[in-house]
């Protein structure tokens, strides 16, 4: 999931929440709700407990999307037995294709500690066994069973018995209470969101980011109180049928926007720079993408580095109810402008630094632009003498509130068998 996809999930998600009364165009009754951007709350999101990304994909940045761990095959006749530095250990027997490095990388995840004494620590055995079966359905085994006892010639040896259960597969989709989408329609884009990651094979968490996935396909299209809920998983003998309900919502049209607390812009300036009008299908997406993306990368190449956008929507209804407008209060928050105090490099051994300052399309002194400093990493790149910079992970940023300056610190990984006495050459 890319970052405009996030964005649009915090900007949209109390959309479908509200209650939308059947009142007319002409009558008083609105709803308001603060739809908080990106960078004050995050809570509006979904939230899944691993990073999904599509098979066979690294990730990329920390905004990608949740990965499920890959499995490994492991033979049944072959027990684990794994030690800790307290001298209790863990021992499991039955698994076929999932890995005891699986399971205790998950506990610990967790936060589920090795007990000292596992004769005198039951509740480590339960909440042991109640994550692993949890661990075992998002991975697609439908009835887990895991029991465990005391190794009788040891008694700080914890065996657990694994017996992962089936593995069926999504069959079928289906929905109900859908009037506008068609069902094959719906049936496919879910289908392709979870086999992308899953394979096929239910897991809980993929399929909450999948209906997630469906709300804001839906509110793209201006149905923006849009909402898929309520998974019901009957199991046959081909597999694992999945009914969703829907309640598709109106259709809503753009009406008016109110801008506040810009002054880089004009109100009516932003007004033009948005991707929709007045009177058009209100496209959540794309306004989502122009105010925390686009709106945002237009301040960033003016020193506004801390640029803020809230947005409060107001419904109203046709007479009927058949249709809606939405209003749009949008409050910027600009912050100041900042200025760069210091560039610096942070590397092992030497580096040619004024030959690398040549590269920077950004100078010590200059208001910050973004975008320019992008640029200034990917000719760093192009380079080919330092393992790729990346420019979130590779950056340490230090701003000083107070006097509007931001300091820079490049981290730089030289590639191996490189010199830097051909570094003249490079083009500038």
């Amino acid at each position: 999931m890319n970052r405009s996809f996030l964005n649009l999930l915090t900007f949209l998600i109390a959309c479908f929440a509200l209650a939308l009364p059947n009142s007319g165009l002409a009558q008083t009754d609105r709803v308001r709700v603060t739809i908080p951007g990106p960078e004050q709350n995050e809570s509006g999101r979904p939230t899944l407990k691993r990073q999904l990304q599509p098979d066979g994909s690294k990730r990329q940045d920390s905004n990608a999307q949740p990965v499920i761990e890959t499995e490994r095959c492991k033979s049944e006749s072959e027990p684990a037995s794994v030690k800790v530095d307290n001298n209790v250990a863990l021992r499991f027997e039955g698994l076929v294709n999932v890995s005891e490095s699986d399971l205790l990388k998950d506990l610990h995840e967790h936060r589920i500690q090795l007990p000292t004494d596992p004769a005198q620590e039951s509740d480590f055995v339960a909440k042991a066994s109640d994550r692993m079966k949890e661990f075992f359905v998002t991975l697609g085994y439908r009835h887990p069973i895991v029991s465990v006892r005391l190794e009788q010639s040891n008694a700080r040896t914890l065996v657990f018995f694994v017996h992962e259960g089936p593995r069926p597969r999504i069959t079928e989709f289906r929905f109900e209470g859908n009037r506008i989408f068609s069902t094959q329609d719906l049936a496919d884009e879910v289908k392709q969101c979870v086999t992308r990651y899953e394979r096929d094979f239910h897991n809980p968490e993929v399929l909450e980011y999948c209906i997630h996935h469906l709300d804001n396909s839906a509110r793209s299209k201006g149905y923006l109180q849009a909402r898929f809920y309520d998974p019901k998983i009957e199991e046959t003998s081909d597999g694992l049928i999945i009914t969703l309900h829907v309640d598709e919502g109106i259709l809503y049209r753009l009406g008016e926007i109110r801008i506040e607390g810009s002054s880089l812009l004009s109100s009516e300036k932003i007004r033009k720079m948005m991707p929709l009008k007045m009177g058009e299908i209100a496209n959540g997406e794309r306004l989502s993408e122009f105010l925390y993306d686009e709106l945002k990368k237009f301040y960033g190449e003016h020193g506004y580095i801390q640029y803020t956008a809230e947005v409060i929507p107001e419904f109203r209804s046709t007479p009927d109810g058949s249709a809606g407008i939405v209003d749009f209060a949008l409050t910027i928050d600009e912050g100041q402008r900042f200025r760069i105090h210091r560039i610096a490099f942070k590397a092992d051994g030497e580096i040619p630094e004024e030959q690398l300052r040549q590269l920077l399309l950004v100078r010590e002194g200059d208001v910050y632009n973004q975008t320019a400093f992008e640029k200034s990493i990917d000719r760093l790149n192009e380079t080919d003498l330092f393992e790729p910079i990346d420019k979130d992970k590779d950056v340490e940023f230090g701003t000083n509130d107070e006097e509007n300056l931001v300091s820079i610190v490049i981290r730089l990984n030289k590639r191996r068998q490189v010199s830097f006495s051909s570094f003249s050459s490079i083009e500038r």
